[in-house]
Protein backbone atom coordinates (compact mmCIF):
# COMPACT_ATOMS: atom_id res chain seq x y z
CA UNK A 1 0.00 0.00 0.00
CA UNK A 2 1.11 2.92 -1.52
CA UNK A 3 -0.98 5.38 -0.09
CA UNK A 4 0.58 6.75 3.43
CA UNK A 5 2.50 9.64 4.55
CA UNK A 6 6.10 9.79 4.02
CA UNK A 7 7.18 12.34 5.57
CA UNK A 8 6.16 12.43 9.40
CA UNK A 9 7.76 16.08 9.53
CA UNK A 10 4.79 17.43 7.62
CA UNK A 11 2.35 16.53 10.51
CA UNK A 12 0.84 19.51 12.57
CA UNK A 13 -1.59 18.37 14.54
CA UNK A 14 -3.62 14.69 15.03
CA UNK A 15 -7.56 14.92 15.82
CA UNK A 16 -10.20 12.34 16.76
CA UNK A 17 -12.36 13.71 13.83
CA UNK A 18 -11.04 15.27 10.33
CA UNK A 19 -14.10 16.61 8.09
CA UNK A 20 -13.47 17.64 4.88
CA UNK A 21 -15.56 20.46 3.50
CA UNK A 22 -18.05 22.74 5.23
CA UNK A 23 -21.44 22.97 3.78
CA UNK A 24 -24.61 21.17 4.56
CA UNK A 25 -23.06 17.99 5.23
CA UNK A 26 -19.73 18.72 6.84
CA UNK A 27 -20.62 21.66 8.88
CA UNK A 28 -23.74 20.11 11.21
CA UNK A 29 -21.54 16.72 11.53
CA UNK A 30 -18.29 18.90 12.71
CA UNK A 31 -21.08 20.53 15.25
CA UNK A 32 -22.46 17.64 16.86
CA UNK A 33 -19.29 15.62 17.36
CA UNK A 34 -17.42 18.65 18.92
CA UNK A 35 -20.52 19.62 21.42
CA UNK A 36 -20.36 15.51 21.82
CA UNK A 37 -16.67 16.28 23.23
CA UNK A 38 -14.80 14.80 20.16
CA UNK A 39 -11.79 16.96 18.81
CA UNK A 40 -12.56 18.00 15.22
CA UNK A 41 -10.67 19.38 12.68
CA UNK A 42 -12.96 20.98 9.66
CA UNK A 43 -10.68 21.82 6.27
CA UNK A 44 -12.82 24.51 4.26
CA UNK A 45 -10.84 24.79 0.59
CA UNK A 46 -12.64 28.39 0.45
CA UNK A 47 -11.37 31.21 2.57
CA UNK A 48 -13.92 32.30 5.64
CA UNK A 49 -16.47 34.92 4.05
CA UNK A 50 -16.21 36.52 0.85
CA UNK A 51 -18.51 39.98 0.42
CA UNK A 52 -20.50 40.28 3.27
CA UNK A 53 -22.92 42.32 1.77
CA UNK A 54 -23.61 39.87 -0.38
CA UNK A 55 -23.29 36.97 1.95
CA UNK A 56 -25.60 38.60 4.69
CA UNK A 57 -28.13 40.15 2.36
CA UNK A 58 -31.03 37.53 1.44
CA UNK A 59 -31.86 39.74 -1.66
CA UNK A 60 -28.40 39.18 -2.69
CA UNK A 61 -28.21 35.62 -3.43
CA UNK A 62 -27.42 36.37 -7.21
CA UNK A 63 -24.96 38.72 -6.57
CA UNK A 64 -23.12 36.41 -4.35
CA UNK A 65 -22.98 33.56 -7.18
CA UNK A 66 -20.23 35.78 -9.01
CA UNK A 67 -18.42 36.81 -5.80
CA UNK A 68 -14.56 35.73 -7.00
CA UNK A 69 -13.23 35.48 -3.65
CA UNK A 70 -15.73 32.36 -3.14
CA UNK A 71 -17.19 31.61 -6.21
CA UNK A 72 -16.46 27.93 -7.86
CA UNK A 73 -16.81 27.99 -11.94
CA UNK A 74 -17.99 24.08 -12.90
CA UNK A 75 -18.38 24.02 -16.52
CA UNK A 76 -20.27 21.06 -17.20
CA UNK A 77 -22.22 19.11 -20.04
CA UNK A 78 -25.67 17.69 -19.90
CA UNK A 79 -25.18 15.04 -22.13
CA UNK A 80 -23.00 13.70 -24.88
CA UNK A 81 -23.76 16.03 -27.94
CA UNK A 82 -21.18 18.84 -26.71
CA UNK A 83 -22.10 22.53 -28.84
CA UNK A 84 -24.71 21.02 -30.86
CA UNK A 85 -26.92 19.58 -28.18
CA UNK A 86 -26.94 22.49 -25.82
CA UNK A 87 -28.53 25.50 -25.66
CA UNK A 88 -27.59 29.69 -25.74
CA UNK A 89 -26.15 29.18 -22.56
CA UNK A 90 -23.22 26.51 -24.40
CA UNK A 91 -19.92 28.78 -23.70
CA UNK A 92 -16.94 27.49 -26.77
CA UNK A 93 -13.74 28.11 -25.44
CA UNK A 94 -15.18 26.39 -21.40
CA UNK A 95 -16.63 23.20 -23.61
CA UNK A 96 -19.33 23.53 -21.38
CA UNK A 97 -22.20 25.22 -19.63
CA UNK A 98 -21.99 27.14 -16.06
CA UNK A 99 -22.85 25.57 -12.88
CA UNK A 100 -22.51 28.16 -9.95
CA UNK A 101 -20.77 26.46 -6.73
CA UNK A 102 -19.82 28.29 -3.51
CA UNK A 103 -16.29 27.57 -1.39
CA UNK A 104 -16.13 29.26 1.85
CA UNK A 105 -17.27 28.38 4.72
CA UNK A 106 -20.81 27.44 4.92
CA UNK A 107 -20.14 26.08 1.43
CA UNK A 108 -23.10 26.80 -1.34
CA UNK A 109 -24.99 27.59 1.34
CA UNK A 110 -23.20 31.04 1.14
CA UNK A 111 -24.43 31.08 -2.12
CA UNK A 112 -27.71 30.00 -2.74
CA UNK A 113 -31.85 30.79 -2.34
CA UNK A 114 -32.06 29.72 0.43
CA UNK A 115 -34.97 27.60 0.09
CA UNK A 116 -35.62 25.20 2.91
CA UNK A 117 -38.20 22.62 1.88
CA UNK A 118 -38.24 19.59 2.92
CA UNK A 119 -38.48 16.61 1.22
CA UNK A 120 -41.22 14.02 0.91
CA UNK A 121 -41.56 11.09 3.64
CA UNK A 122 -41.54 8.81 0.77
CA UNK A 123 -37.70 9.97 0.45
CA UNK A 124 -36.24 8.50 3.08
CA UNK A 125 -38.63 5.16 3.13
CA UNK A 126 -37.03 4.31 -0.37
CA UNK A 127 -34.06 4.46 1.26
CA UNK A 128 -34.77 2.41 4.06
CA UNK A 129 -36.37 -0.36 1.67
CA UNK A 130 -33.42 0.25 -0.34
CA UNK A 131 -30.58 -0.52 2.69
CA UNK A 132 -33.04 -2.53 5.20
CA UNK A 133 -31.87 -0.28 7.68
CA UNK A 134 -34.55 1.21 9.56
CA UNK A 135 -32.91 4.05 10.88
CA UNK A 136 -33.91 5.94 7.69
CA UNK A 137 -37.87 5.12 8.41
CA UNK A 138 -39.25 9.16 7.51
CA UNK A 139 -40.61 9.11 11.56
CA UNK A 140 -36.95 8.73 12.25
CA UNK A 141 -35.51 11.07 10.05
CA UNK A 142 -38.36 13.81 11.39
CA UNK A 143 -37.13 13.91 14.38
CA UNK A 144 -33.76 14.73 12.93
CA UNK A 145 -34.69 17.34 11.02
CA UNK A 146 -36.64 18.69 14.28
CA UNK A 147 -32.89 18.67 15.70
CA UNK A 148 -31.65 20.90 12.74
CA UNK A 149 -34.40 23.40 13.21
CA UNK A 150 -32.89 23.85 16.81
CA UNK A 151 -30.66 25.65 14.80
CA UNK A 152 -31.61 26.71 11.56
CA UNK A 153 -33.95 29.47 11.22
CA UNK A 154 -37.18 29.42 8.70
CA UNK A 155 -38.68 32.91 7.36
CA UNK A 156 -41.52 33.44 4.25
CA UNK A 157 -41.60 36.57 4.63
CA UNK A 158 -42.63 37.63 0.81
CA UNK A 159 -41.30 41.26 0.04
CA UNK A 160 -42.78 41.23 -3.39
CA UNK A 161 -46.34 40.50 -2.53
CA UNK A 162 -46.39 44.41 -1.92
CA UNK A 163 -45.79 44.72 -5.58
CA UNK A 164 -49.58 44.25 -5.72
CA UNK A 165 -49.33 42.39 -9.03
CA UNK A 166 -51.92 38.98 -9.38
CA UNK A 167 -49.01 37.12 -10.23
CA UNK A 168 -47.48 37.48 -6.78
CA UNK A 169 -50.55 35.87 -4.82
CA UNK A 170 -50.26 32.53 -6.86
CA UNK A 171 -53.33 31.29 -4.81
CA UNK A 172 -55.42 33.73 -6.44
CA UNK A 173 -53.91 33.37 -9.79
CA UNK A 174 -54.34 29.14 -9.43
CA UNK A 175 -57.70 29.70 -8.09
CA UNK A 176 -58.62 31.63 -11.55
CA UNK A 177 -57.18 28.45 -13.89
CA UNK A 178 -59.87 26.69 -15.73
CA UNK A 179 -57.39 24.09 -16.84
CA UNK A 180 -55.34 21.55 -17.22
CA UNK A 181 -57.04 19.15 -15.90
CA UNK A 182 -53.95 17.12 -14.78
CA UNK A 183 -53.39 20.25 -12.96
CA UNK A 184 -56.33 20.78 -11.26
CA UNK A 185 -56.59 17.02 -10.57
CA UNK A 186 -53.05 17.78 -8.46
CA UNK A 187 -54.10 20.50 -6.89
CA UNK A 188 -56.99 18.74 -5.47
CA UNK A 189 -59.09 21.75 -5.75
CA UNK A 190 -58.50 23.38 -1.99
CA UNK A 191 -56.46 25.20 -0.49
CA UNK A 192 -53.69 23.84 2.06
CA UNK A 193 -53.56 25.69 5.78
CA UNK A 194 -50.29 25.73 7.30
CA UNK A 195 -47.16 25.82 5.82
CA UNK A 196 -45.27 23.81 2.96
CA UNK A 197 -42.74 22.38 5.63
CA UNK A 198 -45.84 21.43 8.08
CA UNK A 199 -45.23 17.54 8.78
CA UNK A 200 -48.56 16.92 6.77
CA UNK A 201 -47.49 19.04 3.80
CA UNK A 202 -44.50 17.83 3.12
CA UNK A 203 -44.44 16.56 -0.38
CA UNK A 204 -47.64 17.64 -1.25
CA UNK A 205 -49.31 19.48 -3.83
CA UNK A 206 -50.63 23.09 -3.30
CA UNK A 207 -49.49 27.01 -3.40
CA UNK A 208 -47.76 28.44 -0.49
CA UNK A 209 -44.66 30.90 0.05
CA UNK A 210 -41.52 29.52 0.05
CA UNK A 211 -39.53 29.27 3.08
CA UNK A 212 -35.97 30.48 3.43
CA UNK A 213 -33.10 30.07 5.75
CA UNK A 214 -33.19 33.79 7.40
CA UNK A 215 -33.15 34.91 10.86
CA UNK A 216 -34.19 38.44 11.70
CA UNK A 217 -33.40 39.38 8.30
CA UNK A 218 -30.00 37.96 7.60
CA UNK A 219 -29.17 34.70 5.24
CA UNK A 220 -28.58 32.31 8.40
CA UNK A 221 -27.93 28.28 8.00
CA UNK A 222 -24.91 26.17 7.97
CA UNK A 223 -21.94 28.77 8.42
CA UNK A 224 -23.24 30.27 11.46
CA UNK A 225 -24.47 26.83 13.20
CA UNK A 226 -20.57 25.99 12.72
CA UNK A 227 -19.26 29.43 13.85
CA UNK A 228 -21.49 29.27 17.17
CA UNK A 229 -20.05 26.01 18.02
CA UNK A 230 -16.62 26.96 17.45
CA UNK A 231 -17.51 29.67 19.84
CA UNK A 232 -18.31 26.93 22.78
CA UNK A 233 -16.44 24.06 21.80
CA UNK A 234 -12.57 24.85 22.33
CA UNK A 235 -11.84 21.49 20.23
CA UNK A 236 -13.64 22.53 17.11
CA UNK A 237 -10.70 23.92 14.69
CA UNK A 238 -11.86 24.98 11.53
CA UNK A 239 -8.76 25.75 8.85
CA UNK A 240 -10.00 27.54 5.79
CA UNK A 241 -8.10 27.80 2.58
CA UNK A 242 -6.92 23.96 2.58
CA UNK A 243 -7.69 22.36 -0.74
CA UNK A 244 -7.59 18.30 0.30
CA UNK A 245 -5.38 16.77 -2.55
CA UNK A 246 -5.99 12.97 -1.07
CA UNK A 247 -6.86 11.00 2.25
CA UNK A 248 -3.92 9.00 3.34
CA UNK A 249 -4.21 5.26 4.49
CA UNK A 250 -2.65 2.76 6.68
CA UNK A 251 -3.05 -0.96 7.35
CA UNK A 252 -5.52 -2.15 9.51
CA UNK A 253 -6.88 -4.99 10.80
CA UNK A 254 -9.12 -6.26 8.47
CA UNK A 255 -8.15 -3.72 5.38
CA UNK A 256 -6.90 0.00 4.57
CA UNK A 257 -7.87 2.54 7.33
CA UNK A 258 -8.29 6.01 6.69
CA UNK A 259 -5.94 8.16 9.07
CA UNK A 260 -5.30 11.53 7.74
CA UNK A 261 -5.26 14.28 5.08
CA UNK A 262 -2.40 16.06 2.77
CA UNK A 263 -3.71 19.34 1.82
CA UNK A 264 -2.17 22.38 0.27
CA UNK A 265 -2.75 25.34 2.46
CA UNK A 266 -3.52 28.44 0.56
CA UNK A 267 -6.55 30.58 -1.77
CA UNK A 268 -7.88 30.02 -5.42
CA UNK A 269 -5.73 26.86 -5.51
CA UNK A 270 -8.30 25.02 -7.12
CA UNK A 271 -9.35 25.89 -10.96
CA UNK A 272 -12.77 26.11 -10.62
CA UNK A 273 -12.04 29.44 -9.19
CA UNK A 274 -12.06 32.92 -11.26
CA UNK A 275 -9.18 33.63 -9.55
CA UNK A 276 -7.18 30.35 -9.89
CA UNK A 277 -3.31 30.23 -10.33
CA UNK A 278 -1.09 27.64 -11.06
CA UNK A 279 1.25 26.39 -8.73
CA UNK A 280 4.48 23.98 -9.70
CA UNK A 281 5.05 20.90 -7.89
CA UNK A 282 8.30 22.93 -6.10
CA UNK A 283 5.47 25.55 -4.72
CA UNK A 284 3.23 23.05 -3.24
CA UNK A 285 5.92 21.01 -1.69
CA UNK A 286 6.02 24.08 0.47
CA UNK A 287 1.86 24.75 0.85
CA UNK A 288 1.28 20.87 1.35
CA UNK A 289 0.28 19.84 5.33
CA UNK A 290 -0.67 16.51 6.42
CA UNK A 291 -3.25 16.56 9.20
CA UNK A 292 -4.33 12.84 10.99
CA UNK A 293 -7.29 11.42 12.88
CA UNK A 294 -7.44 9.29 15.43
CA UNK A 295 -10.78 8.04 15.00
CA UNK A 296 -12.58 9.09 11.22
CA UNK A 297 -11.97 10.92 8.21
CA UNK A 298 -15.31 12.28 7.06
CA UNK A 299 -15.64 13.64 3.39
CA UNK A 300 -18.34 16.49 2.69
CA UNK A 301 -16.99 17.79 -0.16
CA UNK A 302 -20.37 17.48 -2.16
CA UNK A 303 -21.64 15.28 -5.63
CA UNK A 304 -18.44 17.13 -7.44
CA UNK A 305 -15.33 16.85 -5.19
CA UNK A 306 -16.23 13.94 -2.75
CA UNK A 307 -16.13 11.46 -5.85
CA UNK A 308 -13.04 13.29 -6.81
CA UNK A 309 -11.32 12.98 -3.38
CA UNK A 310 -11.90 9.70 -3.02
CA UNK A 311 -10.66 8.86 -7.21
CA UNK A 312 -7.53 10.88 -6.10
CA UNK A 313 -7.22 8.51 -2.86
CA UNK A 314 -7.21 5.51 -4.83
CA UNK A 315 -10.85 4.37 -4.62
CA UNK A 316 -13.24 4.39 -7.42
CA UNK A 317 -13.02 2.45 -10.89
CA UNK A 318 -9.84 0.45 -11.10
CA UNK A 319 -9.61 0.92 -15.19
CA UNK A 320 -10.13 5.16 -14.94
CA UNK A 321 -7.91 5.43 -11.94
CA UNK A 322 -4.81 3.58 -13.62
CA UNK A 323 -5.75 5.56 -16.91
CA UNK A 324 -4.25 8.61 -14.60
CA UNK A 325 -1.73 6.88 -12.71
CA UNK A 326 -3.46 6.23 -9.32
CA UNK A 327 -2.68 2.98 -7.72
CA UNK A 328 -6.03 1.05 -7.01
CA UNK A 329 -7.10 0.88 -3.47
CA UNK A 330 -9.99 -0.25 -3.82
CA UNK A 331 -12.25 -0.71 -6.92
CA UNK A 332 -15.07 0.61 -6.41
CA UNK A 333 -17.15 0.90 -9.83
CA UNK A 334 -19.64 3.75 -8.26
CA UNK A 335 -17.26 6.48 -7.77
CA UNK A 336 -18.62 8.93 -9.94
CA UNK A 337 -21.64 7.06 -11.16
CA UNK A 338 -25.30 7.76 -10.78
CA UNK A 339 -24.69 11.84 -10.68
CA UNK A 340 -28.13 13.40 -10.85
CA UNK A 341 -29.95 16.62 -10.63
CA UNK A 342 -32.76 18.42 -10.92
CA UNK A 343 -34.36 18.93 -14.89
CA UNK A 344 -35.05 23.02 -14.73
CA UNK A 345 -36.47 25.71 -17.04
CA UNK A 346 -37.81 28.86 -17.36
CA UNK A 347 -41.38 30.50 -19.02
CA UNK A 348 -40.66 34.58 -19.54
CA UNK A 349 -42.86 36.86 -20.43
CA UNK A 350 -43.37 40.54 -20.99
CA UNK A 351 -45.07 41.95 -18.21
CA UNK A 352 -43.98 45.36 -16.88
CA UNK A 353 -45.55 46.41 -13.41
CA UNK A 354 -47.09 49.66 -14.24
CA UNK A 355 -46.41 51.54 -11.00
CA UNK A 356 -42.79 50.33 -10.88
CA UNK A 357 -41.54 53.07 -10.77
CA UNK A 358 -44.48 55.44 -8.57
CA UNK A 359 -44.07 52.87 -5.92
CA UNK A 360 -41.23 53.89 -3.38
CA UNK A 361 -41.15 50.88 -1.79
CA UNK A 362 -40.59 49.08 -4.99
CA UNK A 363 -37.80 51.98 -6.61
CA UNK A 364 -35.89 51.35 -3.38
CA UNK A 365 -35.95 47.72 -3.58
CA UNK A 366 -35.10 47.96 -7.44
CA UNK A 367 -32.36 50.25 -7.18
CA UNK A 368 -30.86 48.22 -4.51
CA UNK A 369 -30.40 45.02 -6.94
CA UNK A 370 -28.78 47.19 -9.02
CA UNK A 371 -25.13 46.11 -9.41
CA UNK A 372 -23.86 49.92 -9.39
CA UNK A 373 -22.98 51.04 -5.68
CA UNK A 374 -25.61 48.77 -3.84
CA UNK A 375 -24.03 50.05 -0.61
CA UNK A 376 -25.21 53.07 -1.56
CA UNK A 377 -28.68 52.24 -1.83
CA UNK A 378 -31.51 53.33 -0.13
CA UNK A 379 -32.65 49.99 0.66
CA UNK A 380 -29.27 49.07 2.37
CA UNK A 381 -28.87 51.48 4.69
CA UNK A 382 -32.31 50.23 5.56
CA UNK A 383 -31.44 46.55 5.92
CA UNK A 384 -28.16 47.67 8.12
CA UNK A 385 -30.37 50.03 10.46
CA UNK A 386 -32.93 46.97 10.40
CA UNK A 387 -32.59 44.19 8.74
CA UNK A 388 -35.65 42.06 9.76
CA UNK A 389 -38.00 44.83 8.33
CA UNK A 390 -36.31 45.83 5.38
CA UNK A 391 -37.02 44.87 2.12
CA UNK A 392 -34.14 42.96 1.69
CA UNK A 393 -34.44 41.02 4.79
CA UNK A 394 -36.82 39.35 3.20
CA UNK A 395 -37.20 36.65 0.23
CA UNK A 396 -40.13 34.36 0.07
CA UNK A 397 -41.48 34.15 -3.15
CA UNK A 398 -44.91 32.36 -3.95
CA UNK A 399 -44.62 28.64 -5.35
CA UNK A 400 -46.43 25.76 -6.47
CA UNK A 401 -46.20 22.56 -5.86
CA UNK A 402 -48.04 19.90 -8.05
CA UNK A 403 -47.16 17.05 -9.48
CA UNK A 404 -47.39 15.78 -13.55
CA UNK A 405 -48.74 12.51 -12.86
CA UNK A 406 -49.41 9.84 -10.29
CA UNK A 407 -51.69 8.64 -7.96
CA UNK A 408 -53.46 10.83 -5.30
CA UNK A 409 -51.32 10.83 -2.43
CA UNK A 410 -47.89 10.66 -4.09
CA UNK A 411 -45.47 13.24 -3.82
CA UNK A 412 -45.46 16.19 -5.96
CA UNK A 413 -42.61 16.13 -8.69
CA UNK A 414 -42.47 19.58 -9.99
CA UNK A 415 -42.36 23.00 -8.14
CA UNK A 416 -43.25 26.51 -9.92
CA UNK A 417 -41.71 29.87 -8.73
CA UNK A 418 -42.52 32.78 -9.82
CA UNK A 419 -40.26 35.91 -9.99
CA UNK A 420 -40.95 39.34 -11.59
CA UNK A 421 -36.87 39.52 -13.41
CA UNK A 422 -35.71 37.37 -16.06
CA UNK A 423 -33.86 34.16 -15.51
CA UNK A 424 -33.37 31.50 -18.31
CA UNK A 425 -29.95 29.37 -16.83
CA UNK A 426 -27.14 29.93 -15.61
CA UNK A 427 -24.45 30.95 -17.98
CA UNK A 428 -22.05 34.41 -17.77
CA UNK A 429 -23.56 37.68 -16.94
CA UNK A 430 -27.02 36.14 -15.95
CA UNK A 431 -26.72 37.86 -13.23
CA UNK A 432 -26.21 41.42 -14.71
CA UNK A 433 -29.45 40.21 -17.11
CA UNK A 434 -31.78 38.96 -14.29
CA UNK A 435 -31.14 42.72 -12.91
CA UNK A 436 -31.49 44.60 -16.09
CA UNK A 437 -34.87 43.08 -16.31
CA UNK A 438 -36.37 43.66 -12.36
CA UNK A 439 -40.26 44.83 -12.99
CA UNK A 440 -40.45 44.54 -16.82
CA UNK A 441 -40.18 40.59 -17.21
CA UNK A 442 -41.82 37.73 -15.32
CA UNK A 443 -40.33 34.37 -15.07
CA UNK A 444 -42.08 31.03 -14.15
CA UNK A 445 -39.16 29.10 -13.03
CA UNK A 446 -40.65 25.21 -12.76
CA UNK A 447 -37.66 22.57 -11.26
CA UNK A 448 -38.45 18.82 -11.88
CA UNK A 449 -37.63 16.11 -9.35
CA UNK A 450 -37.67 12.40 -9.61
CA UNK A 451 -35.87 12.29 -13.03
CA UNK A 452 -35.60 8.82 -14.30
CA UNK A 453 -31.72 9.82 -14.95
CA UNK A 454 -29.14 7.60 -13.64
CA UNK A 455 -26.37 7.51 -15.75
CA UNK A 456 -24.56 11.13 -14.80
CA UNK A 457 -21.11 10.95 -14.28
CA UNK A 458 -18.01 12.58 -12.77
CA UNK A 459 -14.68 11.76 -13.92
CA UNK A 460 -11.04 13.01 -13.33
CA UNK A 461 -8.99 14.68 -16.56
CA UNK A 462 -5.94 13.82 -15.05
CA UNK A 463 -4.04 12.89 -10.95
CA UNK A 464 -3.61 16.34 -10.52
CA UNK A 465 -6.04 17.71 -7.82
CA UNK A 466 -6.07 21.22 -7.88
CA UNK A 467 -7.96 20.29 -11.65
CA UNK A 468 -11.63 20.41 -12.16
CA UNK A 469 -13.28 16.64 -13.22
CA UNK A 470 -15.16 16.21 -15.95
CA UNK A 471 -18.72 16.56 -15.35
CA UNK A 472 -21.78 14.99 -17.19
CA UNK A 473 -25.50 14.77 -16.54
CA UNK A 474 -26.24 12.63 -19.81
CA UNK A 475 -29.61 14.03 -19.23
CA UNK A 476 -33.03 12.41 -20.70
CA UNK A 477 -31.44 9.19 -21.72
CA UNK A 478 -28.19 11.42 -23.17
CA UNK A 479 -30.19 13.38 -25.34
CA UNK A 480 -32.17 10.77 -26.92
CA UNK A 481 -35.09 9.72 -24.91
CA UNK A 482 -35.78 10.52 -21.43
CA UNK A 483 -39.92 11.05 -23.07
CA UNK A 484 -41.65 10.43 -19.14
CA UNK A 485 -39.17 13.70 -17.90
CA UNK A 486 -39.81 15.35 -21.30
CA UNK A 487 -43.69 15.02 -20.96
CA UNK A 488 -43.49 16.33 -17.30
CA UNK A 489 -41.89 19.38 -18.44
CA UNK A 490 -43.45 20.13 -20.71
CA UNK A 491 -46.90 20.00 -19.08
CA UNK A 492 -45.20 22.42 -16.55
CA UNK A 493 -44.82 24.65 -19.49
CA UNK A 494 -47.97 24.40 -20.33
CA UNK A 495 -49.21 25.03 -17.02
CA UNK A 496 -47.14 28.29 -17.04
CA UNK A 497 -48.61 29.62 -20.00
CA UNK A 498 -52.15 29.11 -18.72
CA UNK A 499 -50.81 30.89 -15.73
CA UNK A 500 -49.94 34.18 -18.95
CA UNK A 501 -53.34 33.89 -20.21
CA UNK A 502 -54.95 34.31 -16.37
CA UNK A 503 -53.41 37.46 -15.80
CA UNK A 504 -52.17 38.72 -19.37
CA UNK A 505 -48.54 40.40 -20.41
CA UNK A 506 -47.06 41.83 -23.12
CA UNK A 507 -46.12 38.51 -24.73
CA UNK A 508 -43.85 35.33 -24.50
CA UNK A 509 -40.03 35.96 -24.84
CA UNK A 510 -38.78 32.41 -23.93
CA UNK A 511 -39.68 29.89 -25.24
CA UNK A 512 -41.37 32.16 -27.59
CA UNK A 513 -43.50 31.62 -30.30
CA UNK A 514 -41.60 30.40 -32.71
CA UNK A 515 -40.80 27.10 -30.78
CA UNK A 516 -42.59 24.34 -32.22
CA UNK A 517 -40.30 21.46 -30.73
CA UNK A 518 -41.14 21.94 -27.26
CA UNK A 519 -38.80 18.39 -26.38
CA UNK A 520 -36.09 19.15 -28.40
CA UNK A 521 -35.89 23.27 -27.04
CA UNK A 522 -36.24 21.12 -23.23
CA UNK A 523 -33.05 19.00 -24.20
CA UNK A 524 -31.25 21.73 -24.93
CA UNK A 525 -32.09 24.36 -22.66
CA UNK A 526 -32.88 23.32 -19.69
CA UNK A 527 -30.44 23.49 -16.43
CA UNK A 528 -29.80 22.35 -12.90
CA UNK A 529 -28.42 23.64 -9.78
CA UNK A 530 -28.51 20.66 -7.11
CA UNK A 531 -25.86 17.92 -8.12
CA UNK A 532 -26.09 14.73 -6.16
CA UNK A 533 -25.77 11.07 -6.10
CA UNK A 534 -22.54 10.35 -7.04
CA UNK A 535 -21.54 8.23 -4.47
CA UNK A 536 -24.54 6.67 -3.52
CA UNK A 537 -25.19 4.80 -0.34
CA UNK A 538 -26.85 0.67 -0.70
CA UNK A 539 -25.94 -2.76 0.75
CA UNK A 540 -22.39 -3.49 -1.20
CA UNK A 541 -19.40 -2.13 -3.28
CA UNK A 542 -21.39 -4.04 -6.36
CA UNK A 543 -24.12 -1.46 -6.10
CA UNK A 544 -23.15 1.68 -3.95
CA UNK A 545 -20.24 3.49 -2.48
CA UNK A 546 -21.14 3.44 1.05
CA UNK A 547 -23.46 1.58 3.49
CA UNK A 548 -26.79 3.16 5.17
CA UNK A 549 -24.39 4.36 7.79
CA UNK A 550 -22.30 6.46 5.25
CA UNK A 551 -19.26 3.77 5.58
CA UNK A 552 -17.12 3.77 2.64
CA UNK A 553 -17.07 0.31 1.29
CA UNK A 554 -13.93 -1.51 1.39
CA UNK A 555 -12.19 0.37 3.73
CA UNK A 556 -11.93 1.60 7.86
CA UNK A 557 -12.03 4.94 9.26
CA UNK A 558 -13.60 6.68 6.17
CA UNK A 559 -17.21 8.21 5.58
CA UNK A 560 -19.15 10.23 3.17
CA UNK A 561 -22.03 12.81 4.72
CA UNK A 562 -23.28 15.19 1.76
CA UNK A 563 -25.67 14.98 -1.02
CA UNK A 564 -23.30 12.28 -2.92
CA UNK A 565 -24.74 9.48 -0.62
CA UNK A 566 -28.19 9.87 -2.23
CA UNK A 567 -28.70 7.14 -4.34
CA UNK A 568 -31.78 9.01 -6.49
CA UNK A 569 -32.52 12.69 -5.76
CA UNK A 570 -34.76 13.19 -2.62
CA UNK A 571 -37.88 15.91 -2.83
CA UNK A 572 -37.57 19.28 -4.68
CA UNK A 573 -35.08 21.26 -2.70
CA UNK A 574 -31.63 20.32 -1.61
CA UNK A 575 -30.57 21.76 1.99
CA UNK A 576 -32.97 20.54 4.05
CA UNK A 577 -32.63 16.49 3.16
CA UNK A 578 -28.68 17.00 3.36
CA UNK A 579 -29.25 18.77 6.54
CA UNK A 580 -31.36 16.01 7.74
CA UNK A 581 -28.85 13.46 6.38
CA UNK A 582 -25.91 14.97 8.63
CA UNK A 583 -27.68 14.97 11.83
CA UNK A 584 -28.86 11.52 10.95
CA UNK A 585 -24.80 10.58 10.17
CA UNK A 586 -23.71 12.72 13.62
CA UNK A 587 -26.13 10.11 15.44
CA UNK A 588 -24.62 6.97 13.61
CA UNK A 589 -20.83 7.91 14.53
CA UNK A 590 -21.15 8.89 17.82
CA UNK A 591 -22.97 5.62 18.34
CA UNK A 592 -20.22 3.89 17.18
CA UNK A 593 -17.90 5.84 18.99
CA UNK A 594 -19.79 4.68 21.98
CA UNK A 595 -19.00 0.73 21.21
Amino acid sequence: MENVPVDDSRETSTYDYIVVGSGPGGGPVAANLAEAGFSVLVLEAGPPSGNEVYRDVPMFFAQATEDPEVAWEYWVQHNDGGKAAHGDTWVDEKGGVLYPRASALGGCTIHNSGIIMYPAHSDWDDIMELTGDEGWHHEAMWQHWQKVLEWQAVSSRNPFAQLESPRTDLGSLVGSLRGPDWFLKSMGGAPRSGSLNDKDNVGAPGSWDLEIGIKAGVRQGVRDRLISAERSCPQLEIQCDALVEKVLFEPGPTGPRAVGVQLLNGRHLYQASPKFQETAEEERATRRQVVRARREVIVAGGAYNTPQILMLSGIGPADHLQAHGIEVLVDSPLVGANLQDRREISVIDRYAMPDLAEDRYVSALVKSLGLTGPRLSVCLSGWRADPENSQLGQFGIPCIRYRTEGPDGSPANCVTLGVPTQFRAHHPGWVKEALAHVGQTWTWLTLMGYTGDRNGYVRLRSGDPTRCPEINFRAFGNGTGGEHDLAALTQAIQMCRELNRAEPGQGEIFPGPDVQDLGDFIRREHYGHHPACSSPLGRTIDDSVVDSRFKVHGVEGLRIVDASVFPKMPGLFLIAAIQTLSQKASVDILRDASH
